[in-house]
């Protein structure tokens, strides 16, 4: 797996490097979207001489999408002049009049922002701007390529988008629309499952890594058997993992290595062996306080305990899970603890209680500006008021319900 990412990261990095293209279209499903957007973080990171305006807004439209982004960027410009007078440096030079001119488009307020931001280069004989189009929803392919054609287009022998060069996410299921256009080239990028367990096997295998890089990747691995159902193939690995570092006292990756053999057991069937394994894991998790490794063998417990219809112990564990989701500061791990909690008290006849726990989950996801979690705890809410025959109080609980359900479709 590391070698694809290797690949992929060395294609955009060479893409940068050359002087021939100007966009590079990168064909990516949400597992290489996710892979993108922590190389063109890394690069951004790492960067000099180049400036990296790295931009993930999603599109809708091509006029909404453009204002975001010109938005954006004159908050960007602010921040960096904020920061140059804090410092006692140099302010960047404010931005062109063009870009709040009467008149202008917003594709030539968004051309004359990104020739602004190529301008604070110091040195451009071996710099770049480099500007990352990243949205994560497309809602219009077919425009999200008009828009990106009419933002590129440029006349030679003074082309306005010179050292420059341009990394932008399409949809890995849009339509292929023929030759990509001059000075473009496309990429698409196989993170694909029979690629991901091809490269792991070679990892393996490859004698000039580190025993610790081989059984990292023996790990994922085997994570790849559970997940495609081959539970045995999965126990073999997880077991060489556990060996070796227990034998080295690596307490949170044995506890992995455990849970992984869990949910191999899991996968099979297997129950009671699963339970026995998650506990396993906890101990070592427990004793290196390690919240990479208790959160997900935590989770696991709450989970398998519910499923087994064991109500009071998966409630127990999902209160710890939910003590560790607010150490990892994770809302929407707190939002499931809320929401099944709730569910297991529900199943003990403790139905006044689930109810404060779906009204706490409720406000949690408020605050936190999460309306999907909100609207499924008030919608739990409102459903068990009805059961127990408290209509009125269900009356504003269905009014928000509604407020809800049309803020999403806005963004739908």
């Amino acid at each position: 797996m590391r070698q694809l990412f290797e690949q992929f990261s060395a294609t955009i990095e060479g893409f940068i490097e050359q002087s021939e293209k100007l966009a590079l279209r990168v064909r990516a499903d949400v597992r290489a979207y996710i892979a993108l957007l922590k190389i063109v973080e890394t690069v951004e990171q790492g960067a000099a001489p180049h400036l990296v305006l790295s931009l993930a807004h999603d599109f809708h439209a091509p006029d909404s999408y453009a204002e975001t982004l010109i938005r954006e960027l004159k908050l960007r410009h602010q921040l960096l002049c904020e920061k140059a007078a804090a410092e006692g440096e140099a302010v960047p030079r404010p931005l062109p009049e063009l870009v709040s001119a009467a008149g202008a488009t917003s594709l030539i307020a968004l051309r004359s922002l990104f020739m602004h931001y190529r301008s604070l280069i110091p040195d451009l004989t071996h710099a770049r701007l480099v500007v990352a189009l990243l949205p994560s929803k497309i809602a219009e392919p077919a425009g999200f390529d008009e828009f990106v054609d009419s933002l590129l287009a440029h006349d030679f022998p003074a082309p306005w988008c010179h050292h420059m060069r341009f990394i932008i996410r399409t949809e890995a299921s849009a339509e292929q629309k023929g030759a990509p256009a001059a000075r473009s080239t496309s990429f698409t990028p196989d993170l694909s499952d029979a690629a991901i367990e091809q490269a792991l096997e070679r990892e393996v295998d490859d004698a000039t890594r580190s025993v610790p890089e081989r059984m990292q990747a023996l790990l994922l691995s085997a994570g790849m058997d559970v997940a495609h159902h081959r539970p045995d193939a999965a126990l073999e690995k997880y077991r060489l993992v556990a060996g070796f570092h227990a034998r080295l006292g690596q307490l949170p990756a044995l506890a992995l290595a455990l849970n992984g053999m869990g949910e191999a057991h899991l996968r099979a069937g297997r129950t009671r062996e699963a339970i026995g394994h998650f506990e396993r894991a906890l101990t070592p998790s427990v004793k290196a306080k390690d919240l990479p490794s208790l959160i997900p063998v935590t989770y696991n417990l709450a989970r398998v305990y519910q499923d087994s219809g064991e109500l009071q112990r998966a409630y127990d564990y999902y209160g710890a899970l939910s003590t560790l989701a607010r150490a990892a500061l994770s809302a929407v791990l707190q939002l499931i603890c809320h929401t099944q909690r709730g569910k297991c008290l529900t199943g003990l006849g403790r139905r006044e209680l689930a109810l404060r726990e779906w009204e706490a989950g409720a406000e949690l996801a408020k605050g936190s500006e999460m309306p999907e979690q909100e609207l499924e705890l008030l919608t739990l809410t409102h459903d068990l008021l009805g059961e127990l025959g408290r209509r009125a109080e269900q009356r504003p609980i269905r009014q928000r319900m509604g407020e809800l359900q049309r803020q999403l479709e806005v963004h739908r």
